[in-house]
Formats: structure tokens, sequence, C-alpha cells
């Protein structure tokens, strides 16, 4: 779903003075008026956003595979710029190795398992 703020209306009102403001920069003037006098002073923030049906299409899979980043001591499956893990980031602009299909070296026990359930859904 898509959505879009349509407006944003504040309220502030002072719980000592009883005072209260509704103009659009109310939240600054009872902000000013708090620390000003040390009174306390609520302030509500009412938004109205639209939500219309349309959902937001998926995007193609970008390059999938292993990466073996600098600072890690596995290796990673890489899967939409981030490892199944979550642990890391691939992004090909910065790392100018391509990702493998198969690790070079000892790999994360976690990617392993989440990317056999990947494949058992596809």
């Amino acid at each position: 779903m898509i959505r879009r703020l349509i407006s944003k209306k504040v309220i502030a009102k002072c719980l000592d003075c009883k005072k209260h403001w509704e103009e659009s920069n109310a939240q600054d003037v009872a902000t000013i008026h708090a620390k000003k006098y040390k009174h306390k002073v609520l302030i509500e923030i009412h938004q109205y956003i639209l939500y219309d049906g349309a959902k937001k299409e998926k995007s193609t899979p970008s390059e999938e595979g292993w990466f073996k980043p600098l600072n890690a001591h596995l290796w990673h499956y890489f899967y939409n710029c981030r490892s199944l893990c979550g642990r890391w980031y691939y992004h090909k602009e910065l790392h100018k190795s391509p990702l493998l299909e198969k690790p070079d070296g000892k790999p994360c026990g976690t990617c392993i398992k989440k990317l056999e359930q990947l494949k058992g859904n596809i």
C-alpha cells in the first residue's frame, strides 16, 4: 500500500495556565512557553494519511552469491545486497570483487541455514 500525508494538525495545551494553541507553529510556541514559565505542556499531533490500494511492485533481485567482507572471518551469502544472516551489506560499486557461486573458505552457518530455507521455498 502506498501512503501519502495529507495534512498535519498540532494542538498544544498548557496544563498549568490552561492556554491552548492550534496554529501550524503551536508546537514551537508551546515549547517556548514551557521553558519560559516552567509549565507543563501537552502537545497532540494529528496526522491525516491517505492510503490507496495500490501495492508496491517487488524489486527484481540483484546479484546473489558468496562473498567474504574484509572484516569477516567467514564467507556470507548475499541476496538483494544483504547477507542472509543480516550482519553484512554488499554493494557492487564499493566492492570490486564479484559474488561467487561457492565459498572459497568456511561459510557462515546462519547464511547456510537461511539459504536452504530460501531454496526450499522456491
